[in-house]
């Protein structure tokens, strides 16, 4: 949970930075979730990113990260449950300039497209509606929406387990007599390789020089995340006075009081 929180703010302090504080309009982060049918669970992961870039290229979204997960957050011990977590945001580049874009987006015609892009690249036919959804919060105006996102993507499946078992008392994994071999699916989920969150299109690493010139001419330099985190630690162990705290904030001395134990007298 610590991990999840200090990326989350890392990240979200660049964008704020390097970003929304540069642009003249309100950048808005949008949070999309897309699913894939119980029969598709197994898909490989370079298909399903095929899949999710040809998601972002039909609404025109050029800046943007997703995660894929393995496992549904309301149940970490179930079987595979694919999906990706995107988190976007609204600009794109327009004659050598950053331009704002939509991050308001029609739920109907999210659906319709995500199911026409499944059947497409593979075999499945689905009948009904896909799983989809989407929100949006501002850079600016709402940290605290942000840095809950960002936290999503980072986080690990184990705070999943935690919040059902132990918080939210939502499964009791220890008595639910179909599951067997608890011990196994948990050793399981803990030895499990983190997914790894990419980042595409302008906030590719190999993007930021070219989208700070656009951003601004005016001699600006990208915050790496490297001093970004430094900044915060410093930020995090100073004062509002704005002195640094104490590294020892109390002073230990000889004890003044009178019930130390006497010295036991030793014959000369």
């Amino acid at each position: 949970m610590a991990y999840a929180t200090s990326k989350a703010n890392v990240m979200y302090q660049s964008i704020k930075r390097n970003i929304a504080d540069r642009v003249d309009f309100d950048l808005k982060m949008n949070q999309i979730v897309l699913t894939l049918p119980k029969e598709l669970h197994e898909l490989d992961s370079k298909v399903f990113s095929k899949m999710i870039k040809q998601f972002m290229m039909e609404f025109n979204i050029h800046a943007y990260g997703y995660v894929i997960q393995t496992r549904h957050s309301s149940d970490p011990l179930a079987n595979p449950y694919h999906h990706v977590h995107i988190l976007s945001l609204n600009f794109k580049q327009e004659n050598k300039k950053i331009v704002q874009c939509d991050y308001f987006f029609d739920t109907n015609k999210m659906r319709s497209i995500w199911k026409s892009i499944i059947q497409k690249n593979t075999d499945v036919s689905i009948e009904g509606n896909v799983n989809v959804q989407t929100s949006y919060a501002s850079v600016t105006k709402e940290k605290g929406r942000c840095i809950h996102l960002l936290k999503y993507v980072y986080r690990y499946s184990l705070e999943d387990l935690f919040k059902v078992q132990v918080r939210n008392h939502s499964i009791n994994y220890l008595e639910k007599s179909h599951f067997n071999g608890v011990r196994e699916r948990v050793l399981s989920l803990l030895n499990e390789k983190k997914p790894k969150v990419v980042w595409c299109g302008l906030m590719a690493s190999t993007k930021q020089k070219q989208l700070l010139k656009m951003i601004s001419d005016i001699g600006y330099e990208w915050q790496s995340l490297k001093d970004i985190k430094m900044d915060l630690m410093i930020q995090a162990n100073t004062c509002p006075c704005g002195l640094p705290f104490e590294e020892k904030p109390f002073e230990t001395g000889l004890y003044e009081g009178d019930n130390e134990p006497e010295k036991p007298a030793y014959p000369k």
